[in-house]
């Protein structure tokens, strides 16, 4: 996974652990019965509501093409903040890189 995408998920953690939740009580489905039709443990979804854990891409995409939900529902004005962000942290990214492979000579 990208870092920029880690870095959001991260940030976005207690915000998809809501998603989550509310996904689930919506439809009237215990922890266990949403996972399992998802491929995880009951444990597991627990562990994302709760902000214990955050859930890889890969998983939150299985949730949004299983339930037909975007977990991430962003108003404009703070996508284009995100992307900024993301965009500040590739640069950085990129920077470091180059220091790395040249070498720091102070």
């Amino acid at each position: 996974m990208c870092i920029a995408v880690w870095y959001f998920l991260s940030r976005m953690g207690i915000y998809v652990g809501l998603q989550i939740k509310r996904i689930r009580d919506k439809r009237h489905m215990s922890q266990e019965r949403f996972g399992k039709r998802v491929g995880l443990s009951g444990k597991t979804i627990s562990s994302y509501e709760n902000n214990k854990s955050t859930p890889p891409l890969h998983v939150l995409e299985k949730i949004s093409e299983a339930y037909n939900v975007t977990i991430f529902d962003i108003p404009v004005n703070q996508k284009k903040d995100i992307n900024n962000r993301i965009d500040e942290i590739t640069n950085a990214l990129i920077e470091l890189q180059s220091i790395l492979e040249t070498g720091l000579s102070l």
